[in-house]
């Protein structure tokens, strides 16, 4: 089952979700438990920086990404996209630097999963 993240403290999404439906994630907690409840990597992820007092940012979300990739826990779909919404440019380049480069390192050593059809 195909399906969409958005990871955001406060806002609620305005659109469709671009595969599946949209998940609503609060902080990594949410995340994680997604991840499991799921039992696969979502399709999109649209990711907000600042998450709220006492929380880990959107980059830190972006790291833990990174490690579960670079860990074999968890395969990206082969059509993996993923967009910022944050106000914040320094955490949001951050979050678009991380990500593309484990996109990049995980499809030219094609641990992707092939697109469900």
């Amino acid at each position: 089952m195909s399906y969409s993240v958005f990871i955001d403290d406060e806002r609620t999404p305005k659109t469709q979700a671009p595969v599946g439906d949209w998940i609503i994630c609060r902080n990594l907690d949410s995340f994680k438990y997604t991840l499991f409840i799921q039992g696969e990597f979502p399709s999109h992820i649209s990711f907000d920086h600042d998450l709220g007092d006492n929380e880990q940012s959107g980059k830190e979300i972006a790291n833990y990404i990174a490690n579960t990739l670079l860990d074999k826990i968890y395969t990206i779909p082969e059509d993996f996209t993923f967009n910022v919404h944050s106000a914040n440019p320094v955490g949001s380049e951050n979050i678009t630097g991380t990500l593309t480069q484990i996109v990049e390192i995980m499809r030219s050593y094609g641990r992707v999963a092939p697109k469900k059809k």
